[in-house]
């Protein structure tokens, strides 16, 4: 007995609502099997659509600067590109990032205002507080990118201070 297309898109409805493994592991190899034929539409719908684009880049950053949740879902995003580039462990998640970062929004290190878009020198970074032990949970910190970056070549006594203090305040108490 043939199905009518109605009765098909209702049985289909309710396979994928009953199966929903077996539906993320077939849209994961149509992902996967089309990946090229996507990125080439995606590509030449934002030639023809500058416009578009710029207004969505823009309501994206607009949205960034004030959602502390999206700022953590796409740190996480570079973290994990960083992390596969060079092999090293990652076991967070955007929760993690979210709750590290600081209240009042400061650098906890140099006290500065933490700037949630843009390459600034506040900007904010995830910081591995252990480097060894990778981005994992109680391991990471959010910082000034200037902090972040004077952990690894600081030259003037009171920035060396205002690094050390930091580190020694979340290792001898991690959050």
């Amino acid at each position: 007995m043939k199905m009518s297309r109605l009765e098909y898109n209702r049985y289909q409805r309710l396979w994928r609502a009953n199966n929903p493994e077996q539906v993320r592991a077939i849209d994961k190899r149509n992902r996967i099997k089309h990946r090229v034929a996507m990125i080439a539409r995606t590509r030449a719908w934002q030639k023809k659509n500058p416009d578009r684009v710029r207004e969505i880049n823009n309501r994206w950053r607009e949205r960034c600067k004030t959602d502390m949740k999206t700022w953590a879902r796409h740190a996480l995003s570079s973290v994990r590109h960083r992390c596969k580039k060079d092999g090293i462990k990652c076991a967070i998640t955007w929760e993690h990032i979210f709750q590290a970062i600081p209240t009042d929004k400061l650098c906890p290190a140099l006290g500065v205002p933490l700037v949630f878009f843009g390459l600034t020198p506040n900007s904010a970074t995830v910081d591995k507080i252990i480097p060894n032990k990778g981005y994992i949970p109680n391991n990471i910190g959010v910082l000034s990118c200037r902090a972040n970056v004077m952990k690894h070549n600081a030259t003037h006594p009171d920035e060396l201070r205002k690094i050390a203090d930091y580190m020694e305040s979340r290792i001898i108490q991690p959050r």
